[in-house]
């Protein structure tokens, strides 16, 4: 179970430079791991909200130590509590990407109906430094209707621009989001050809 859930917290998680986000994964059923990137990663029990299924978390890019979680619909602040705000997501958040340009700021990127791509917006500043969703800036959906909630986020060496990568139903194309410090999150993004078209699931 514990090597499942690895498995899919190492599919999931993006690949955003060379910081510590992803140094303190919190897993489902209260277990957290940490790693410091020089030995095995430590293990603690009983940690965090309990439910079946996995989590994506991010943490500090400093220091390793969690900033906050989401786990069925809806985010854990770093102690477990339920996050302001963000009660109510359509589905799990699958990715989580940082803004750039402001180190408090971090996109949740996640599903809406009509298989559509939707960001929710995270500012760590608030909830007296908890972290809460920004009002107004839940679940805002953008692009065309994708094959699946899969996406995958891949960084430039510098961490300066990040891009999330989906894949639009029957299509031969893949559609590019960048994530840069000048403007955020680019919602119309830039579509490449790629093979034959599918014509069908």
């Amino acid at each position: 179970m514990v090597t499942a859930l690895l498995l899919s917290a190492t599919f999931m998680q993006s690949q955003i430079a060379a910081t510590r986000y992803f140094d303190t994964w919190r897993l489902g059923e209260r277990g957290t791991l940490k790693f410091d990137g020089a030995q095995l990663p430590v293990a603690t029990a009983n940690t965090g909200p309990f439910f079946l299924g996995r989590e994506n978390s991010i943490s500090d890019p400093v220091t390793g130590d969690l900033l906050f979680s989401a786990g069925n619909n809806w985010l854990h602040e770093a102690d477990g509590d339920t996050m302001v705000g963000s009660l109510g997501l359509y589905t799990l958040p699958e990715a989580m990407i940082p803004h750039p340009g402001n180190n408090d700021l971090f996109y949740v990127l996640s599903e809406v109906p009509g298989a559509r791509y939707s960001y929710t917006l995270v500012d760590m500043s608030m909830n007296g430094g908890q972290g809460a969703v920004v009002p107004g800036v839940k679940e805002i959906a953008f692009g065309p209707a994708m094959v699946s909630t899969r996406m995958q986020v891949f960084s430039s060496p510098n961490g300066t621009t990040h891009w999330l990568v989906g894949y639009p139903q029957y299509s031969n194309e893949f559609v590019v989001y960048a994530v840069t410090a000048q403007s955020g999150l680019d919602t119309v993004g830039l579509t490449y050809e790629v093979a034959p078209p599918v014509s069908g699931p």
